[in-house]
């Protein structure tokens, strides 16, 4: 909480003030996205990638921690002004969230090993190993694979405290917060096997109505991206903070 009033404070104060002197207006934005795509600290790629892209959008932000499947429920109802980053095609569950039509990132799932050696080609390349994924992670309840067993955690810590264990012999994970959190308890030998499982692309949703600020927002992503602070927000706050 103390974050989110520190990052809508900051952009409060540095907001341009229009004729009338009335500052821009302030979206909140939920999210229960994990390090190194959102921190409390407001420091998260994605914190910083929507913070500037609403800075030139002329918006003001503020991000709040919600668990998953609350945030898109607020979202959908107005409760809270969209959701930070979720894969496409949401909008057929929650009809009323609208993505804005410019990615955020691609994000790749992946089997994250100490032991296993093998080429992740295919989902069934999985059978013979136990298996672990976070409960409720949708893309690994599928019918593609049958592991010897499969374990459903609660949380990222709890997955990679099992691998680091030996536990298990794989963690179903994203890989970018699957190598964040194995660096942050110290698993040296981690390592994400290739290729990944499925990638999806990611992209901010806002409530319908909201739906006027879409274009101004998805123009600030592309500038982003054609500028290079995209591409420098990215290996400042992933690579460099999963090697």
């Amino acid at each position: 909480m103390r974050r989110a009033i520190v990052l809508w404070f900051l952009m409060l104060v540095t907001a341009p003030l229009g004729a009338a002197g009335e500052t821009r207006p302030t979206l909140v934005i939920g999210t229960s996205s994990a390090p190194p795509y959102h921190d409390q600290n407001g420091t998260g790629f994605f914190d910083q990638v929507v913070a500037e892209a609403f800075r030139r959008a002329g918006l003001g932000l503020e991000i709040i921690d919600v668990p998953a499947e609350r945030g898109l429920l607020n979202a959908n109802a107005g409760i809270d002004d969209g959701d930070l980053s979720r894969i496409g095609g949401l909008e057929r569950l929650y009809p009323n969230l609208r993505p804005v039509p410019e990615k955020l990132f691609e994000q790749e799932y992946v089997a994250l090993t100490r032991r296993v050696h093998l080429e992740t080609d295919r989902w069934d390349r999985l059978n013979p190993f136990t298996v672990a994924h976070i409960k409720g992670w949708k893309i690994f309840e599928n019918d593609a694979y049958r592991p010897a067993e499969l374990v459903r955690v609660e949380n990222l810590p709890q997955l990679l405290m099992m691998l680091g264990r030996d536990r298990i012999d794989i963690a179903l994970i994203e890989r970018w917060m699957g190598l964040a959190e194995g660096r942050r308890q110290q698993i040296h030998d981690l390592r994400a096997l290739e290729p990944p499982l499925a990638r999806r692309e990611i992209f901010l949703y806002l409530h319908k109505k909201h739906e006027p600020l879409l274009p101004r927002i998805a123009e600030a992503l592309r500038e982003l991206k054609t500028d290079g602070t995209h591409e420098r927000l990215f290996r400042d706050l992933i690579l460099e903070q999963t090697r």
